[in-house]
């Protein structure tokens, strides 16, 4: 057996072993901290949120340096795209055409990349207790959010128990195929960082290639191919030494921008090419056998242009209260903009981009709303409920 195998299923055993111990081991309490609303939380759970990408900052360094530790370039980027990420959504469900097309195409070609290739970024090698515990707490935020959309119109048969397991729910593939990336880099990325370029490029030309494979969009497997080479370019450019590379692309951009960008958004019929931005059919599924490799090349190429003129864009605003609020509270405005799209869109049946603009809008407003609450109640339910029942068992110590 390989070592960094080895190395995995070792470090899994052991969290494991942890986990099954007594919930009444009043050594533990360590193990809590005190949050708003005097309820107790689980520090180490909740911080697997709050350090990503796409969540707030480990608690742990939040109550020591507070904002002073935290980029807020990358918080305001991160504002940019999960906004545009419900705008993009609302223009699926709502948007008029061709208005919804051009524009839903625009957003679809890099929102998602630039997410992912943040994700690289911001991911670090950790101790091994804390990487699991952390990759448990997105496994129970997905299962929740998972059950919430699926089972309130489905019927329990063994069919649909497959699709649940097997068929992530409209936006929800995405927390998956974090953990399987996280694993990726967490076990293997001192070998990536060994060979950057070689490695970087064999990703590309896999993602490239993957759409030949004839899986479907079950278990997410497209996808997390196709999207592997943005989460490991973040994860190099990270540790690698040109971290100049956004300040020197500004030709790039441009002969992106003016070449490709406008083929792609207007060259579209709409429906097939909608999955190739989106990476979740396979080149057989969209009849895409000849350019589907260059159409994907295209869309990485204008994904990789436009990361690096967001991030430019990013460091340019020196303070925007709404992008920071949007970036900081990205994973809370992820998780619950689909849901409540899907139940408008169950009664509410038109076609208007502008209608669509208000409406986005408007779950803004009301997950705004959402933020002042707990956030580990909202997205950890499950855990923090035993946590809460172990603090009544333990005497409230």
């Amino acid at each position: 057996m390989r070592p960094e195998t080895s190395s995995f299923l070792g470090d899994f055993a052991s969290l494991v072993a942890m986990l099954t111990k007594s919930p009444f081991n009043t050594t533990r309490k360590k193990s809590f901290i005190k949050q708003k609303n005097n309820v107790l939380l689980p520090a180490n759970l909740n911080s697997a949120f709050m350090e990503s990408n796409i969540c707030r900052k480990e608690m742990s360094m939040a109550s020591k340096e507070g904002l002073n530790g935290r980029d807020l370039s990358l918080d305001i980027a991160k504002g940019i795209l999960i906004l545009l990420v419900v705008i993009g959504h609302s223009l699926e469900k709502f948007g008029g055409i061709p208005s919804r097309i051009y524009l839903h195409n625009a957003i679809f070609i890099f929102h998602m990349p630039m997410f992912i290739a943040i994700s690289g970024y911001l991911s670090k090698q950790k101790e091994p207790k804390k990487f699991w515990m952390q990759q448990l707490a997105i496994l129970e935020t997905y299962l929740v959010f998972q059950a919430l959309q699926f089972f309130p119109g489905a019927q329990l048969t063994a069919k649909s128990i497959w699709h649940f397991i097997s068929y992530s729910e409209w936006t929800l593939w995405y927390l998956p195929c974090l953990i399987l990336w996280r694993i990726a880099t967490q076990y293997y990325g001192h070998i990536f960082l060994k060979k950057p370029v070689f490695y970087f490029s064999g990703a590309v030309v896999l993602s490239l290639f993957w759409g030949y494979f004839p899986f479907q969009t079950s278990f997410n497997i497209q996808r997390l191919v196709a999207f592997f080479p943005f989460f490991l370019g973040g994860f190099l450019y990270r540790n690698y030494p040109t971290k100049d590379i956004v300040q020197k692309s500004r030709l790039f951009c441009l002969l992106s921008g003016i070449i490709l960008l406008p083929w792609l958004i207007l060259h579209t019929d709409g429906v097939n090419w909608n999955h190739l931005f989106s990476n979740s059919y396979n080149y057989y599924q969209v009849h895409e056998l000849l350019f589907g490799p260059f159409i994907r090349l295209g869309q990485f190429i204008c994904a990789v242009a436009m990361t690096i003129l967001v991030l430019r864009l990013s460091k340019r605003i020196r303070s925007n209260k709404i992008l920071e609020w949007a970036g900081k509270n990205s994973l809370l405005i992820y998780m619950f903009h689909t849901p409540i799209i899907i139940f408008l869109s169950s009664f509410l049946h038109f076609r208007n981009t502008w209608l669509a603009l208000a409406f986005a809008l408007g779950i803004l407003v009301v997950i705004y709303g959402l933020s002042f609450l707990n956030q580990s109640i909202l997205l950890n339910p499950i855990s923090t409920l035993f946590q809460y029942i172990r603090r009544i068992s333990n005497g409230g110590r």
